[in-house]
C-alpha cells in the first residue's frame, strides 16, 4: 500500500501543480525506483509467493474435504459445524491471499495509470510470479474455481459409508 499512496501523490503533483522541469526529472527518477522496487519484489518473493499460494491451495482443498467428508459421516454434525471449522481453516489463509493481490494489484493499476499520465506508455503487468502469473485477483478466482472442481471430483468418487 505504501507504493499505492506514493504513486498516488506522484499522480497528484502532476495533475494539479505547475512541474519545473528539475521536479519533473525528478519524479521520472522516483517512478524508475518504484519500477526497480517491485521488480525486485518479484525476483526475490517469487518463488515464496508461488509456494505459499501453492500451500494454500492444498490446505484449503483438504480441509474443506475434511469439512464436508465429516458432514457427510457424522450424523451429529451440522452444517453450522462445518461453517465454523471452514471459518477457523480456510478463511484466514483466503483472507490472506485477497490481502496481498488486492495490494499488489491496486499498486499495479495505479503505476498504470502513472504511467499514462507520465508519458502515455502503454502498460505491461509489473507484479508476476517468476515472469509467469500475473500477481491479481484472477488469479486467485482461477485458484478457486480449480478447488472447487477437485471437491467435486472428490467427493463424487468418495464412498458414503
Amino acid at each position: 500500500m505504501l507504493v499505492y499512496n506514493l504513486i498516488r501523490e506522484l499522480q497528484a503533483v502532476l495533475r494539479y501543480e505547475v512541474v519545473s522541469s528539475h521536479a519533473l526529472r525528478s519524479i521520472i527518477q522516483l517512478y524508475r525506483h518504484v519500477c526497480q522496487m517491485i521488480d525486485c519484489f518479484c525476483a526475490v518473493y517469487g518463488w515464496i509467493l508461488l509456494l505459499i499460494f501453492f500451500e494454500h491451495f492444498i490446505i484449503i482443498t483438504d480441509r474443506s474435504f475434511f469439512a464436508i467428508h465429516m458432514y457427510r459421516l457424522v450424523p451429529d454434525l451440522t452444517i453450522l459445524h462445518v461453517l465454523e471449522m471452514l471459518s477457523a481453516w480456510v478463511l484466514p489463509l483466503i483472507v490472506n491471499d485477497f490481502l496481498l493481490t488486492g495490494a499488489c494489484a491496486a499498486a499495479e493499476t495505479a503505476l498504470h495509470e502513472f504511467e499514462k499520465d507520465l508519458c502515455n506508455y502503454e502498460p505491461k503487468p509489473r507484479f508476476r510470479l517468476l515472469n509467469a502469473l500475473n500477481l491479481n485477483p484472477t488469479l486467485l478466482y482461477a485458484t478457486f474455481g480449480i478447488i472447487s472442481s477437485y471437491l467435486t471430483v472428490f467427493l463424487q468418487f468418495s464412498p458414503v459409508e
